[in-house]
């Protein structure tokens, strides 16, 4: 994936470089005893980024700063198995979630299939359809796709 400059400079200031790369049997595990099914999908997005925190420009504070971070340990205490397995059910495809948006008020959670949601109650919002697009659509302050209110029911993000 190629990031624009704004993007880069961002990453760089947080720690990570493009050689980066956390041991992803580590991530299995911890995924695992906390309950969650790691995927190939949010493995690949979790080596490259996992445990990195993100200050990047923002419109819609009043401070002009957003936060995300990719923090498993965080994320993992934030987040209840059964709601993320009534979300997958709800969305069509198994997520494990990866970290947070929105200073802290929206969860990542990255779909089997690659696709990538946050939510934050009632809402879903699919915010990319690749993996590889995510990180950039954050730290660029991107707009959801589609988002839906969360009842239960089956949701269509077509």
């Amino acid at each position: 994936m190629t990031y624009s400059d704004q993007t880069l400079a961002i990453l760089h200031d947080a720690g990570w470089t493009e050689e980066r790369r956390v041991p992803v049997e580590a991530l299995r595990e911890r995924l695992a005893a906390a309950g969650f099914v790691p995927h190939p999908a949010a493995l690949a997005f979790l080596t490259r980024f996992e445990g990195l925190g993100f200050t990047h420009p923002s419109s819609k504070y009043e401070d002009g700063k957003n936060t995300c971070h990719f923090d498993l340990d965080r994320v993992i205490g934030q987040v209840d198995v059964d709601d993320i397995d009534d979300f997958s059910a709800s969305v069509g495809t198994r997520l494990c979630p990866v970290g947070e948006i929105n200073r802290g008020n929206s969860i990542v959670a990255i779909g089997e299939d690659g696709r990538v949601f946050s939510y934050y109650s009632p809402f879903i919002a699919l915010q990319t359809r690749t993996v590889d697009e995510a990180i950039a659509h954050f730290l660029s302050e991107g707009k959801a796709i589609a988002t839906r209110a969360y009842d239960g029911n089956p949701l269509s993000f077509a």
